[in-house]
Formats: structure tokens, sequence, C-alpha cells
């Protein structure tokens, strides 16, 4: 029966979340690259096929950028797991889309998806429109340093959707501009209107100038908040911008009648000048009118987005860590128009040591303060403004943490030879970018161990296939010659027959064990060939339990077998024989003297069911997630300790014959292995 979908409750703010969504202006929009980048980023450090920005409406979930969807653009609301995740403050996560209530009914998990992570998306004024999402079509789970990654490029796109919708209305109010300017050109009236209006505009700055240059009217909130020429009027413009190149060009370009735009820059203040010429009654030039509006935020935003994906994009394409890192201080300093930059590392005492630095920094690195202003940010997550970074040789700076899992492993320090104002978008910028680099730098040192790892692993590898081969031989040779002088010579030496009789079990023993660990590494390389025949279970299993129930009984332990009769099984006789005489082994190992190990085999739908139980020590649910793992260890507790191979070559053996082997839950006995094998 397909489960019921439980309907996700709406946020108590819904009235005013959906107020805010709206106010950014991103519903059904076009695609945009630096969405796009941020989706496929996190999706490759989540290791998802699937991940997507979706922003959710009153009645839809919409899909603003998405990778391995098609061309899927939006979904029902109640079809959606991202309307749960809006509900909570944390990362969602759900490793498995079908054991929860809230999901296993939705048609995107009947369709197959199962793995499901999503942060929430908040505006400036804190309320959730959506998320971040990453996706997987099997059950999985998610690290404490992806959980950080995915939340740190939420904050991204948060910052993303801010300066979007800043631009947006910039270009609004450019817009209502460049319209009124179209207007004042008809008629004297719709000018005065214009003026009114644009004057209530903020920040904006209106200038007219007479047939002289002189300026009559200088007003507007602009003027005195970015304090630009707050005593024009009345004044020549030639005479006001006398130090400015640029604005004169400007001036005589409106002297001259012309109707334009131009972009102005004052200081570290950025302006769209937009100018018409005024006519008299008679049709006769009289002046010009200039609109000045204030593109600073704007600007800098742009900047700020482009200098972070260019120092991510450097530092991710660099072929080491040592290359990266003075690349990422140079396109910081460039871009960000800083005097110079540092990395400094820490060192075992809480102290930093320099590692690199661009620009002035060779000039300034030996001033106390500046190692003691990077200190401050070793226990934040969050960039850090300081004014007083040192004496004259650098005024102004900032600095902020490189994070590698909860690891400060770097402080990037940013300054400047003039005063620069605190800036809190920028800050906000850099601390996304300590977060992005941290990642790239965590991933890095991630693949270098995983080779260092596989490279261990191909070397232990060889050598046991080394060992195994080279020993067959001569144990072989052991082996036969003690089985030839225990039949041919007669003692009467009990002892003398005892020992011979035991070197003959060890030898053997020790031969099937690299017979055993020859056919592993077949299995491992996929050289061995396996035998399937359709074999009577009972016909197997029933003269291996025989040999083995005289040692069991010897060692005060009951062993029980019930097989079906007439069960027919598709397996490779040799393989399944090993695996049931290793799991036997294995119990005879662990039960106590007076315990059992009890082995049952019956059909069950399409598969043959083989049981193989005893009353050991129980195997921990923590354990068996890694029980059949290559040199697995347990818990060293109630005589459980090293598992080995054993295992290992079970669970092998068992996916080379298309069937499965499993740890169940205790029922009867305290451990339970379970074998499903294939029939024709």
């Amino acid at each position: 029966m397909i489960p019921q979908a439980r309907a996700a409750a709406k946020p108590v703010d819904e009235a005013a979340r959906l107020l805010a969504l709206t106010e950014l202006e991103i519903l059904d929009s076009a695609r945009e690259q630096r969405f796009d980048s941020i989706v496929a980023l996190a999706a490759e450090i989540c290791g998802t096929p699937i991940g997507a920005i979706t922003l959710i409406d009153a009645d839809r979930q919409w899909i603003k950028a998405a990778l391995g969807v098609g061309g899927l653009k939006e979904t029902p609301r109640e079809a959606s797991v991202c309307t749960h995740a809006i509900l909570g403050d944390g990362t969602l996560v759900i490793p498995d889309l079908t054991k929860d209530a809230r999901t296993a009914a939705l048609p995107m998990v009947q369709d197959g998806l199962r793995f499901y992570a999503g942060a929430p998306l908040r505006t400036r004024s804190g309320h959730k429109v959506g998320t971040l999402c990453v996706l997987d079509t099997k059950p999985g789970s998610m690290s404490e340093s992806q959980l950080r990654a995915l939340r740190m490029l939420a904050d991204q796109v948060e910052v993303d959707l801010a300066v979007r919708a800043t631009s947006l209305a910039d270009e609004r109010r450019q817009v209502i501009v460049e319209r009124e300017l179209e207007s004042i050109a008809q008629t004297k009236t719709a000018q005065v209107d214009f003026l009114e209006n644009v004057i209530a505009l903020a920040p904006v700055m209106v200038f007219t100038l007479d047939v002289k240059g002189r300026f009559v009217v200088a007003e507007g909130g602009a003027v005195d908040s970015i304090g630009l020429f707050p005593h024009a009027k009345g004044r020549l413009a030639s005479d006001v911008y006398r130090d400015h190149p640029e604005a004169l060009r400007v001036v005589a370009r409106a002297l001259a009648g012309e109707t334009f735009s131009s972009p102005l820059s004052f200081r570290d203040v950025h302006l769209d000048a937009h100018v018409v010429p005024l006519h008299d009654d008679a049709g006769a030039y009289a002046g010009s009118l200039a609109i000045a509006v204030d593109v600073t935020s704007r600007r800098r935003a742009e900047a700020r987005e482009a200098m972070v994906r260019r120092a991510t994009d450097v530092a991710r394409d660099a072929s080491s860590l040592r290359e990266a890192v003075p690349l990422v201080l140079h396109v910081l300093v460039d871009e960000g128009r800083w005097s110079g930059g540092m990395l400094w590392a820490p060192v075992g005492d809480g102290s930093l040591e320099l590692q690199a630095s661009a620009g002035c920094g060779a000039a300034v690195q030996g001033v106390a303060r500046l190692r003691q202003a990077a200190r401050s940010v070793l226990g934040s997550a969050k960039a850090v403004w300081d004014d007083e970074v040192g004496d004259a040789k650098a005024s102004s700076g900032v600095a902020f943490a490189i994070h590698v899992g909860g690891e400060v492993r770097g402080v990037v320090q940013l300054v400047s030879l003039k005063q620069r104002a605190e800036d809190t978008d920028e800050l906000e910028a850099l601390s996304a970018l300590g977060g992005q680099l941290g990642e790239l730098v965590g991933r890095r040192l991630a693949q270098d161990q995983l080779r260092v790892s596989e490279e261990r692993q191909l070397i232990r590898d060889e050598l046991t296939e080394m060992i195994a081969h080279d020993l067959k031989n001569p144990l072989s040779i052991v082996a036969s010659s003690l089985e030839y002088v225990r039949a041919e010579v007669v003692t009467a030496d009990a002892e003398l027959s005892q020992a011979m009789a035991d070197a003959s079990v060890a030898a053997q023993r020790a031969l099937d064990l690299v017979r055993g660990l020859v056919t592993q590494i077949g299995l491992e390389s996929g050289h061995f060939a396996v035998q399937l025949h359709d074999v009577d279970l009972g016909a197997l299993l029933l003269p291996l339990v025989d040999s083995r129930r005289r040692l069991a009984r010897s060692r005060g332990i009951a062993l029980e077998c019930a097989i079906e009769a007439g069960l027919v099984a598709r397996l490779d006789r040799e393989l399944i024989g090993r695996v049931v005489d290793n799991l036997v082994d294995n119990a005879m190992r662990y039960v106590p003297v007076g315990g059992c190990i009890a082995i049952e085999a019956t059909r069950v739908a399409d598969r043959v069911r083989l049981t193989i139980g005893n009353s050991g020590p129980p195997i921990r649910p923590e354990e068996r997630a890694h029980i059949f793992e290559k040199y697995a260890q347990t818990v060293p507790s109630e005589k459980r300790l090293n598992v080995g191979l054993g295992l290992y070559f079970c669970d092998l053996a068992m996916r080379a014959v298309g069937g499965t082997i499993a740890v169940a839950d205790p029922s009867v006995l305290p451990v339970m292995f379970v074998l499903d094998l294939p029939v024709r």
C-alpha cells in the first residue's frame, strides 16, 4: 500500500515570508551563472548527482538553479521536501526519504529519490524563503565538513539574492530617471514635476546649470550624505570641478547642449549622470539639467562578487596549496583595492607565523600589531575589521580565518596604507570566502590522504598475493608428507602418534587458509572462475556439518542442522562450502561451553535462505555496518576482537554467486547470520 503524504505545516510568519520572497523579485527569472555555479559546487562537495536552489511560493516550489533534474522548473508545494526544510533553523538531512513519514509518499520519492539535505535560505529580515539542497537516488549521509560547506554556500546564495535585489532596485530607479528625462524635453511643466519627483528619491543629486555654466540648483539627499560639493549653488562648475577633469568634460558636453549619460567617480563614490538640455519659450538653449544617481553600493557588490569568484577559481585551479596561496592573495589585493596582504599560519603555542605576502605585505610584516590583529579571528568564523593594524605604514585592515573541518588552518590579512571605512558587506563576503577556501583546502587534503591510503592498500594487496602464492606449494608438500608419514609409519608411542595427527591437521588447516586467500584475491581481481550449478543444499551441507560435529562436541558445543528436503540453490559448491565452514569455525571460537550453533535452510519466495546462528556474544549494532569490511575490527570486548578476512571473504563469495549475507537482529540466538542464495 502506498503511504499517505504528511502535509507540511505553514511557517508562523507565512504572510511576511511570502512578502519578503516577492520583494526579492526572483520568481520566474532567467537562469544565472552565479547560482548555477553554487549548485554545482554544493553537489560536488556533498558527492550527490542532484542539487538545486529552490524558493517556496504560496502554492508551488520554484527552482532557480538546478543540476541533475532535466528541465524541471517547479513542483506543487505539497510535493516538495524543501517545504519541510524551511520550518527549522538548521540544515534538514533525511538519510532515506522512504523511511520518513513526511516524505515517503511524495511523487519524487516514488520516482526513485532517496537522500535529501537542505539548508534554509534567509532574507536580511530573517524570513526563510527557500533552500540550497542536494539529493541522491540512494540513501546517504553527510559528514560534518559537508554540512558546514552546504551552510557556507547557502550563506553565499543569501548574499547573492540580496545583491541582486539591490541591483534591480537601482536599475528601476535609473529607468524612472530616464523616462522622466525624456518627458522634460517635451514641456517645461514636465521638467518641474520631474525635478520634484527626483529630488524626493535617494540617493540622487539634481543639478541645473545656466548658459554660463553656473550652478542654479544643487539639491538631493546624496549631496549632504556623500559630502560632495555641498556649497556648489551659485558657483561656476569650472571652479567647483577644478581638480576633477572627468567632471569638467561632462560640464563641457552639457554646455554644448548635448543629451547623454556618463559614469562619474569622486574618491570612492560612483555615480551615473544623465544630462539633458533646457530651452526657453523661444526654443533657445537656456542651460542643462543633470541627474546623478549614486550606484556605489551596486558597483561595490559586483566587485566583491567578482573578487570572491576569482579567488575561489584560482584556488581550485592551482596544482597545489603552495601555488594557490600567493595567487589568492594577489587577487584579493588587486581586486579588493588593498595595499597588501599576508597569510598567517597557526603554530603550536597559539601564535602565528607569516607564510606568504603580496603587495606591501613585506614592508609591514614585522609590525607586532599586525600579528595581534590577525590573532583576533582565530576563534571566530567571521571577518574582523581593524582601524589600528600598525604604525603609519598601515592604517586599516581586515582579517578572516580559513577553517578546515572546524580547525583554523590559516588567517588572511589585508591592509591599506590609506584609512578605509568599515564595510559590513565586504566583511560578510570575506567570511564566506574563508569558508569556501577552507572547504577547497579540506578536499585537497582529503584527496591526498585518499591517494596515500590507496597506495598503501595496493602495496598490502600485492604483498598478500605474493605470500599466498609462494606459500601454497610448500604447504601442499608439508601436508601431503605428514599425511603419508602418519599412514605409513606405525608407532606404539601414543604421544608421537597424536603429535603427528595434530601436525597433519594444522598443516591442512594452513593450506586451506592459503587456498582461501588465493580464492579471495581471485574474487577481488575478477579472475576467479565461478562455477554455478543447481546444488542440493542438504547433500552439500550435511557432510560438512557432520565433519564439524565431533570437534564441536569435544568443546561442549551443540551443532544442530535442519535443512528442508529437496532444497536446491544455484551456487558454486566450493565457495559456499567455504562460506559455511568459515561461519561455523568463527562461531566455535566465541560460543562458550554449553552453547550451541544452529544451521537452518528454507525456501523464502524466490530465494533459498540459509540461517547460521550461535549463542556467542552478540554483535553490536554499530559494528554490523563494518563487520564485512576488509581487515575490519570490532569493539574489543567480550572476547570479540579482530575479525580479519574471514567475514570479508564470505561477503565476496556471496556476491560472486549473486547472493547476499547480513547480520540479523537477535531472535532465537544472540548472533544470526542470514544468507540469501539464488535459485534457477
